[in-house]
């Protein structure tokens, strides 16, 4: 079995034999460091992947936007929005990970690992995440660019991400056309690690439809396609 220090070199080399990417060792490292090890090994939590996560995030989105924008004039503003927001919040970029061997390099708690927290698709997207944060920080946007082109947009050029339907955006904008409404997206108390969340959707106060998903993202789509659904069945009548 490797250790530690073997994977995280071996997700380095890949990452520069594959990419001609450099990724510094220990932004590397904090990129691949789940909460469950760092506080095995007592080191403080901000040392966990979570900030490079955020700040992948924002460079995933600047990216995806950028280069949508350039290549798809014909689609107005809000159809950017939805494309973007389908690309972003995919199940691919779990794949992503499983391609890259994230689930190998990532470093887990005893807890998690016996968990199968490495499989997680939630674990596996904020993982890709923070590893664009760590790219970043390394070797700046240029390099993220490149990067992505080779894995996300790749797959927007083949056709394999598709723009699919914003529900939660459809909603808000029919239930707005009646006025002032409050929407309330109320996840269920997520105890174990399995890979479904739970949320439930109020509107003003009722219940209007509850989603599952293997992320918050998703389960509040799904509650929202609910929703929509009940409001057309009504309108039918």
């Amino acid at each position: 079995m490797n250790t530690n220090k073997e994977r995280i070199n071996n997700l380095q080399k890949k990452l520069a034999d594959r990419f001609g990417i450099e990724v510094k060792y220990n932004l590397l490292v904090q990129s691949m460091s789940h909460t469950s090890y760092v506080n095995e090994i007592n080191e403080d939590r901000s040392l966990s992947y979570e900030k490079l996560e955020f700040l992948g995030d924002a460079v995933l989105q600047f990216v995806i936007t950028e280069y949508i924008y350039r290549n798809y004039p014909d689609l107005d503003e809000g159809e950017l929005t939805r494309f973007r927001a389908n690309i972003v919040q995919s199940a691919s970029l779990s794949q992503f990970s499983l391609e890259l061997g994230l689930d190998h390099a990532v470093l887990l708690g005893q807890g998690e690992l016996k968990n199968s927290g490495n499989r997680r698709r939630a674990l596996m997207e904020d993982i890709f995440e923070s590893l664009l944060g760590a790219i970043y920080l390394s070797s700046g946007l240029q390099a993220v660019t490149k990067f992505l082109n080779e894995s996300v947009i790749k797959d927007i050029k083949s056709g394999n991400l598709k723009m699919n339907v914003d529900y939660k955006t459809t909603l808000q904008e029919l239930l707005q056309e009646a006025g002032s409404v409050k929407i309330e997206y109320i996840p269920r108390e997520h105890l174990d690690q399995k890979d479904d969340w739970t949320t439930d959707l109020y509107v003003n106060d009722q219940l209007l439809g509850s989603g599952v998903g293997h992320n918050r993202k998703s389960a509040e789509q799904q509650a929202a396609q609910v929703a929509l659904e009940k409001l057309q069945a009504k309108q039918d009548h």
